[in-house]
């Protein structure tokens, strides 16, 4: 044996792999729901108490000012904990994954390594692997920088490259791959779901980051410095339930935790959370036609509509001041020609529902969009008097079905994002259905609802014109 293989023999052997504790990953999770539950709790009375107070002349500070400033000032200490926590726990995570995956690339180097340079190209990817991770400092400052809103993100990479690095040295040992990869559809759908849960389900994740990383020293360096003899059992992948069920099933849970909290006088805003959602599912089924995106995303749209309608109706004293706001719009409709007003129509669908053309986070401004015109509505309707089933025909309107179609169309091209001749005529279909929706709706409104063929012909020659 030569003395640089002995080198490098000794340096295998004083390498030691360690398991890493879960507890400082799940804390951050906690402290951020609880956090966040009570600053929103608090801010919400207090505005009430200081809106109440400017309308008394008493000056006088109330008990209940008192306590929701309490109140208040626990929320704040909590989300600081969150902070603090949570820089710890990204700090020490990525410090302990590069360094893990440092020493695990050189003692697989050290057994795979032969006149085949097979070796040298498994630690190649390692070493590539490890560099799409932060360094801890860096990881430290992005945490601190963006108040905690990076965690999440972070924790969600660095699971990644863990579970990236463990089939990279199963292939080495058993030629077979059994962890399961955390693909990109995956990590935002999670991180929607820690949105929806205010932060808590980081707890989870956090967890599974550290079950992962401790399953690969079990299976791969329990028997250090021997090489692994048992290859590990496949693993379930993260983000299997990704699937147009579960995400209509999650937006009509969480709306109806929205709409209980309307009623109750709160805000709760899902709509970033279920563009994310949404985008992730369609991003995730690239594989499956076209007609099938399209009809996956019209359903979920239609899911999304009911459900914005719904927390509008129950909440309607909450958010009246949109019914202002719709009045305006009305106001604006009225003063249009009828090429404006066509005009007007498809540029404002075109402007929220463009974007949902880029992969796995563009669907954010279509599905805020879509919830806020449910919202709207459902706003208008309990403050008229309107029956919520009488309310929801506009979901068969003749401008609404192709309007829906539009949206879903163009959500769907992000599917074929990078197969660029299928994904241009993808968004020049969506987008003349958009146009053909717009001139429909114009054609209702002229003619107050009495639609015909002719009308819409009329209408589309006018603006040719």
């Amino acid at each position: 044996m030569s003395s640089a293989q002995s080198e490098l023999e000794a340096v295998i052997k004083s390498i030691k792999f360690k398991k890493m504790s879960a507890i400082p990953l799940i804390i951050p999770g906690l402290f951020a729901a609880v956090s966040l539950a009570l600053i929103t709790a608090s801010l919400r009375e207090l505005i009430n108490l200081l809106a109440a107070s400017t309308s008394s002349p008493s000056t006088e500070i109330t008990p209940e000012y008192i306590l929701w400033s309490q109140v208040l000032v626990w929320g704040v200490i909590l989300y600081f904990a969150y902070l603090i926590a949570s820089t710890i726990a990204v700090y020490s995570a990525l410090g302990r994954i590069r360094e893990h995956i440092y020493n695990s690339a050189l003692t697989t180097y050290y057994y795979a390594r032969g006149v085949d340079y097979v070796g040298s190209l498994y630690y190649l990817r390692d070493m590539l692997n490890r560099s799409s991770l932060p360094a801890p400092i860096t990881g430290l400052l992005i945490t601190l920088l963006t108040g905690g809103l990076a965690y999440p993100v972070i924790i969600c990479f660095a699971e990644k490259a863990t579970r990236t690095h463990a089939s990279i040295e199963e292939e080495a040992f058993f030629k077979k791959a059994s962890t399961r990869p955390y693909r990109a559809s995956a990590m935002v759908a999670e991180i929607a779901i820690a949105l929806l849960t205010l932060g808590a389900y980081t707890a989870y994740t956090g967890y599974r980051l550290t079950r992962t990383l401790n399953r690969h020293v079990d299976t791969i360096h329990s028997k250090h410095p021997e090489p692994p003899s048992t290859p590990p059992h496949v693993t379930p992948e993260p983000g299997s339930w990704l699937a147009t069920g579960s995400v209509a099933a999650i937006m009509l849970a969480f709306s109806a935790v929205a709409a209980v909290l309307a009623y109750l006088g709160f805000y709760y805003s899902p709509q970033l959370a279920f563009g994310l959602l949404l985008s992730a599912l369609i991003s995730k089924r690239s594989e499956k036609s076209v007609l099938s995106n399209i009809g996956a995303g019209y359903l979920l749209l239609v899911v999304l509509l009911v459900c914005g309608f719904v927390t509008g109706y129950l909440g309607h004293s909450l958010y009246k001041n949109l019914y202002g706001d719709i009045s305006s719009l009305s106001k604006l409709v009225s003063y249009l020609d009828v090429r404006g007003l066509v005009v007007f129509i498809f540029t404002n669908n075109a402007a929220i529902s463009v974007s949902s053309i880029i992969p796995y986070i563009g669907g954010v401004f279509l599905a805020q969009g879509t919830y806020n015109a449910g919202l709207a509505l459902g706003v208008i309707s309990a403050l008229r008097g309107v029956h919520p089933a009488e309310a929801l025909e506009i979901l068969i309107y003749p401008h609404a079905i192709p309007e829906l179609i539009g949206y879903s169309t163009l959500l769907s091209a992000s599917s074929r994002f990078g197969r660029w001749r299928v994904f241009t005529v993808i968004v020049l279909i969506g987008l003349i259905v958009l146009l053909a929706a717009a001139i429909i709706e114009t054609a209702l409104i002229v003619h107050e609802g009495a639609i015909t063929f002719e009308n819409i012909v009329s209408i589309a020659r006018r603006l040719v014109e």
